[in-house]
């Protein structure tokens, strides 16, 4: 069975961003605007990669069939150092309530191409720069990955993010140089509070500790 404990406190003991160049799936909600800003804080640069008109590297992540033909892995990707996953963001904010992307246009196929299909073609084919020591391969969830365990949650949950959970714990084994994290937040309403969050996800994912999944419930 499995359960829910509480954590001690992450340490940082070194700016794991000073440096860095970290490719980061956009969602459009702004929370990958806001992560982007706190990794330059920190000393980082980013690459922007979506459909948006923003992004620095547009390409449809929806479509995980032409991602790999598609990626220009000859250019500046090959310089990058990490790669933050943002983009499932938009279908579990676009969605008010649980599971109900079952009966909008969004379908579980749209769903799963986008929160794990195209993270599995990202982490194969930029597997030369993510699979070695000091990389990075991160995400962020709400309500969907510890919390669900605990005794009388109510969060609304997704089950896509199960889905990159359990492909994120494949990914650290596979590759064991590499940082792999997950951060879940227990919140019913994050896009009120995108820069806190963002914050709260860049010191989580910088710091000392070793787990692939952590919680966060009222900043803690």
């Amino acid at each position: 069975m499995l359960s829910v404990r509480k954590a001690e406190p992450s340490t940082i003991t070194v700016n794991r961003f000073e440096k860095s160049c970290i490719l980061v799936t956009l969602d459009s909600h702004g929370f990958a605007e806001a992560v982007c800003r706190e990794i330059r804080k920190r000393g980082g640069s980013v690459i922007t990669l979506g459909r948006q008109n923003s992004a620095d590297i547009r390409i449809d992540l929806g479509q995980p069939e032409t991602l790999e033909s598609t990626l220009p892995v000859d250019g500046s990707l090959r310089t990058i150092t990490g790669l933050i996953h943002l983009a499932p963001l938009d279908h579990y904010l676009a969605t008010p309530k649980a599971f109900d992307f079952l009966s909008k246009k969004t379908t579980v196929a749209d769903t799963l191409n986008l929160a794990v299909k195209s993270l599995f073609v990202l982490v194969k084919t930029l597997k030369n720069v993510l699979d070695r020591p000091g990389a990075l391969i991160a995400g962020l969830t709400f309500n969907s990955v510890v919390f669900p365990y605990m005794d009388g949650f109510k969060g609304t949950i997704h089950p896509a993010f199960a889905g990159l959970s359990g492909f994120l714990k494949t990914v650290n084994k596979e590759y064991p140089e590499t940082r792999v994290r997950l951060v879940d937040f227990a919140e019913n309403n994050p896009k009120t509070r995108v820069n806190e969050l963002a914050r709260t996800f860049v010191d989580e994912i910088s710091s000392d500790d070793k787990r692939v999944e952590k919680g966060y419930m009222n900043n803690t």
